[in-house]
């Protein structure tokens, strides 16, 4: 597996496969609900620190060129109640615009490093 197949197939140091997080990045699917009432969550990866109470959140894909899956935007605390169909319709702009960011990123940092690659090369052929 390539370092980019690696990168997408993990989210953070956590295999897609874990929590909430995993099913909608994997599934291809957004989710709403309560933490209370969801036994899928993974503490690690579906809660946020940054919080100290989570009532309610939505999870949804985040999207790269034609439609991949690049990473999860995971929304917390929505005031008046659970998040709704309307708030996932709502967000659909900032999914793709988010995701290409995400991608842009994934393809920079990989180009980067492809480039480190052959430098190193070239330098040990000049110095052999």
């Amino acid at each position: 597996m390539d370092e980019l197949t690696k990168e997408i197939t993990n989210i953070g140091s956590y295999q897609t496969t874990f929590g909430l997080t995993g099913t909608v990045f994997t599934k291809n699917t957004p989710a709403i609900g309560s933490f209370e009432s969801n036994k899928q969550l993974f503490q690690p990866i579906d809660y946020c620190p940054a919080l100290r109470s989570i009532v309610n959140f939505l999870f949804l894909p985040l999207y790269g060129y034609k439609e991949e899956v690049v990473g999860v935007l995971k929304l917390f605390n929505r005031e008046n109640g659970l998040p709704t169909l309307s708030d996932v319709k709502e967000f659909e702009p900032y999914q793709r615009s988010i995701g290409l960011m995400v991608k842009h990123i994934q393809e920079t940092k990989n180009t980067t490093g492809s480039s480190l690659t052959i430098k190193k090369l070239l330098q040990r052929l000049e110095a052999s």
